[in-house]
């Protein structure tokens, strides 16, 4: 049977899970920055409102009637 991390030893492991992944996140971050500068490009451009507005159509029932 598999024993459970006392809560210290457990927090810590999470704290440094959130360093790791703050870093990634910058690099990612950069990474995105660069792609934009060099290729033009606007990759984190917001599509919400197109794809939220798309999602309520498929909602709508349809007008027909039924035979």
């Amino acid at each position: 049977m598999k024993k459970k991390a006392p809560p210290k030893t457990y927090i810590s492991q999470l704290e440094k899970k959130i360093k790791l992944l703050e870093a990634e996140k910058q690099i990612l971050n950069r990474a995105i920055d660069i792609a934009d500068d060099l290729f033009n490009t606007e990759i984190r451009k917001k599509y919400l409102p197109l794809s939220q507005a798309a999602s309520d159509n498929q909602g709508e029932p349809n007008n027909q009637s039924e035979l």
